[in-house]
């Protein structure tokens, strides 16, 4: 294997590993802002977003995992799935199509809505913003 392909299939795997945290990310911030919540909030009964609700008491706990795993995620999608689902000749179009791209865009929104809310949480406190 040549130091090129060498370099990438590394980069590859940092990514993949990356990915996986992300995902470990999220849930650690899952269960951190479910404890710190206090018995309000019940796995069973209230949905993950309750915890980055501006009535949460520690809402940046969860906007923080959103957000890094999020971009984790996107890292991976765009610099290693993608790439690896490109088929030679037939361009970027056919990435949109699959896993990749549904992957990228999912990770997209992750990103969006966790640094959304950080942003209207932060309003809430302050009307200057």
């Amino acid at each position: 294997m040549d130091d090129t392909r060498m370099r990438s299939r590394r980069r590859a795997i940092w990514l993949a590993w990356g990915a996986i945290g992300g995902v470990v990310v999220f849930n650690l911030g899952w269960l951190l802002a479910g404890a710190l919540q206090g018995g309000s909030y019940s796995v069973a009964s209230h949905d993950v977003s309750d915890l980055g609700a501006l009535t949460a008491r520690f809402p940046w706990v969860m906007l923080t995992a959103q957000v890094i795993a999020g971009t984790l995620i996107i890292a991976f999608a765009l610099f290693a799935l993608g790439p690896a689902l490109a088929v030679p000749g037939r361009g970027p179009a056919l990435e949109r199509r699959t896993g990749g791209g549904y992957l990228q865009r999912s990770a997209i929104v992750l990103v969006s809505v966790g640094v959304a809310s950080h942003r209207i949480q932060r309003g809430s406190r302050d009307r200057r913003c």
